[in-house]
């Protein structure tokens, strides 16, 4: 009997304990290619924590608005809102970027591949579809969705090749981590076209200074592109 009144006293506080451990934050730390990023060091109002070899976090914290910052030598800091719900374990998951970009150009093939690579990782936001010129890519928040206006990003040069799979990584591996692209991506259908015989090779980008000159449009991927935009409803941005 002693036993079991010492359990009935004993019984709210620990409800509470276990409730207020099962409040705050986790989340998995990734680069830009979804790898996971250990030895981030996170810092929550003060309250430091560091991801494990899979790049996951995890704290009991109160309920409300907070921020945390992320710190890595070998990654930009970047620094995150989040909000925590009572007897609710949020999830933040945050993609940090190189203090370090590669400057070698991608070939034809490794396009095609990190493509594949990023419909594979998130099929839910990332699908590719058939054009008989162009290599495509559909990125939205939501591909179940109704259709949604059209952003049309297209890489038709050796950078703008380069500029584009770097939006497309972007955007895709953000989606629901990043506000500003959840926005967009929430709003729009982001697609990002590459010309089946784009101008890519195996050389090394440079930084010397070239002389200014004038842009010269490529007329066969303008009428390819003019050719993805036929019978699309909605409108092209």
């Amino acid at each position: 009997r002693n036993l079991l009144e010492l359990y009935k006293q004993n019984l709210p506080p620990i409800l509470k304990f276990l409730e207020l451990a099962y409040q705050g934050v986790w989340g998995k730390v990734t680069d830009s290619m979804n790898n996971p990023i250990s030895n981030v060091n996170i810092n929550i109002g003060g309250k430091m924590e560091v991801t494990d070899k899979d790049g996951i976090f995890l704290t009991v914290y109160p309920e409300g608005q907070h921020k945390l910052e992320l710190v890595h030598k070998a990654f930009q800091t970047k620094t995150v809102r989040f909000t925590v719900e009572k007897s609710r374990m949020a999830r933040r998951d945050v993609v940090l970027d190189s203090l370090v970009p590669s400057l070698s150009y991608h070939t034809r093939e490794q396009v095609k591949d990190s493509l594949q690579s990023l419909v594979y990782q998130f099929p839910h936001s990332a699908m590719m579809y058939d054009h008989p010129d162009l290599e495509c890519i559909k990125i939205t928040a939501n591909l179940t969705s109704g259709p949604k206006p059209v952003i049309r990003v297209v890489g038709w040069s050796m950078v703008g090749v380069e500029v584009s799979l770097a939006l497309a990584q972007y955007l895709v591996t953000r989606v629901g981590k990043d506000d500003m692209v959840s926005d967009i991506t929430d709003k729009y259908e982001v697609h990002v076209l590459f010309r089946k015989a784009s101008p890519v090779s195996d050389t090394v980008a440079t930084t010397t200074r070239c002389a200014a000159k004038t842009v010269v449009c490529d007329q066969t991927l303008g009428r390819a592109v003019e050719r993805w935009a036929e019978g699309r409803q909605g409108e092209i941005f």
